[in-house]
């Protein structure tokens, strides 16, 4: 089997600086911004660089909040079972 290559950004592109927001929310859109690139593309193909792009943060802030890639995934994995076990509100 093949390998997949994985979804980089150039290596000439620059991103802006981000504004400054609490750890926990820029972890949180680091979880969101992984889960949105899963719905476009095969998680094994997702970068970190990618995941920084999509969440407009340079790819060095991303890992402020994180020690690997694998640590995103973890959270992601956390954060989903979170929502599935919690309670469904009944419509109103």
């Amino acid at each position: 089997m093949v390998p997949l290559p994985r979804v980089r950004v150039s290596a000439h592109k620059t991103v802006p600086r981000a504004a400054a927001i609490p750890a926990a929310e820029r972890r949180a859109q680091a979880v969101g911004a992984l889960l949105l690139l899963a719905r476009e593309t095969a998680p094994e193909r997702i970068s970190t660089a990618a995941i920084a792009e999509r969440m407009g943060v340079s790819h060095g802030a991303l890992f402020r909040h994180f020690d690997s890639r694998e640590a995103i995934w973890a959270e992601a994995v956390s954060w989903a079972t979170a929502e599935l076990q919690r309670p469904a509100t009944s419509p109103a």
